[in-house]
């Protein structure tokens, strides 16, 4: 079987870092059971720790699962007079870094029980935190759990609680759960908190539940531009692709303004850039460049994947020097934008696939590149595939022998006809 090439945020599991691993296995989920899949099987990893700081930094909330993986347990703590603002890499996602317990000089507010959620969000000034969903079971049970500053609950909300049966009606379900929310976030300038849903045949729209009563109403689509200027970097990601879908008027201008705005999340920032550039609009193409470099590995794979559409044949230097480095994730994103490429990348491949001064990691990344773009664009290789083929190196004989197969393949049924 060949190599998966994937984007970061669908990566197999074997290839991501343990700190990302239940990240992505989540957001892949999320991303590949869309609205229109029928019902399926589907399977979820054991919960981890998620963490969650208010907007501010000075209150965080700490959930875990007990051993039952479908109940827990949370802490709300405010932040010590005198302590930086804590913030945790994604608000309110999986971070098995986190202890259960408050750092040292914070103060422990309330600790209390729930069901272990799919997503926590803190709320600023100590008014409490919100629980979203249900980890393994999306759409059973409560769909939202919002805590007052002491941890007792304020109001929860089933699923039909949030929306009518019709609405119900259009959404997929799998073996585990109900397939509704594209989106989801608190927005605390207006009281509420903000979700995106769709479903089969219906582009689906904005719901808004208010945090002092839990009042339920219909948002407007356009509300989802304004969140491209705040939140989290999957939050404004979640906002980008509403705009999208619903065509909305100004998503351009937004997107401009958040891609030049150096404090917008990185991983959101090359998003908003990637749409700029597929509009036409160069401005955001150095971010592309200097985004290859970032620690954040989910930013760098994000740039590698997407440097072919932002500097055209000029991404080959750095996809190169990405087939160099150690990270698996970093790699097979290069591979992916080198066999998205086609033909244009082929010349280098066929050095790079010969290239006994680099290791075989980078050889056989180019060859599976090989493999995995159309046939007809990978036929010049022949020759430098056959030669790896006879490699003593099991990595890279492995993925230019299948390389070559497929284009011998090709060549003898075309040859017959």
């Amino acid at each position: 079987m060949r190599p998966a090439l994937l984007p970061a945020n669908l990566l197999p599991a074997n290839l991501l870092p343990a700190s990302l691993l239940a990240a992505h296995i989540l957001a892949a989920a999320l991303l590949l059971l869309s609205p229109a899949r029928p019902a399926g099987a589907d399977s979820w990893i054991a919960p981890g720790p998620i963490g969650a700081s208010s907007e501010d930094g000075r209150w965080y909330a700490i959930v875990q699962p007990v051993k039952n993986e479908t109940d827990a347990e949370f802490l709300l703590v405010q932040r010590g007079q005198d302590r930086p603002a804590r913030v945790f890499p994604g608000r309110g996602a999986r971070d098995d870094t986190v202890p259960f317990k408050p750092e040292p000089g914070d103060r422990l507010v309330a600790r209390g029980a729930c069901r272990m959620p799919l997503e926590v969000r803190c709320l600023t000034g100590g008014q409490g935190l919100v629980l979203f969903e249900n980890y393994g079971s999306v759409g059973y049970g409560l769909s939202l759990d919002v805590r007052d500053g002491k941890g007792a609950p304020r109001f929860t909300k089933s699923l039909a609680q949030l929306f009518s049966a019709e609405r119900r009606a259009l959404f997929a379900e799998s073996v585990s759960s109900i397939w509704w929310n594209r989106g989801f976030w608190v927005d605390e300038a207006t009281g509420d908190v903000v979700l995106l849903w769709e479903g089969r045949e219906s582009e689906g729209g904005v719901v808004r539940v208010a945090l002092k009563d839990g009042a339920v109403r219909d948002g407007a689509k356009s509300d989802v531009l304004a969140r491209f200027a705040v939140g989290d970097a999957a939050e404004r990601i979640a906002a980008l692709e509403r705009a999208l879908a619903w065509k909305l008027n100004g998503t351009l201008e937004a997107a401009a303004a958040a891609a030049d705005r150096a404090a917008t999340p990185p991983l959101a920032r090359l998003h908003f850039g990637k749409y700029l550039i597929e509009q036409g609009d160069e401005r955001a193409r150095p971010l592309f460049a200097a985004g290859v470099r970032a620690a954040d590995p989910e930013v760098a794979s994000f740039a590698v994947q997407h440097l072919p559409l932002a500097l055209g044949d000029g991404a080959l230097p750095f996809l190169q020097e990405a087939l160099r480095q150690d990270s698996p994730v970093l790699r097979n994103s290069a591979e992916y934008a080198l066999r998205g490429m086609g033909s244009r990348a082929v010349p280098a491949l066929i050095v790079m696939v010969g290239d006994t001064r680099e290791s075989a990691a980078y050889r056989a990344g180019a060859a599976t590149a090989l493999w995995n773009m159309d046939v007809e664009a990978s036929l010049p290789a022949e020759a430098a595939l056959a030669e790896a083929a006879k490699s003593e190196l099991p990595e890279l004989a492995y993925a230019a022998g299948h390389a070559l197969k497929q284009i011998r393949e090709y060549l003898k049924k075309n040859a017959a006809k």
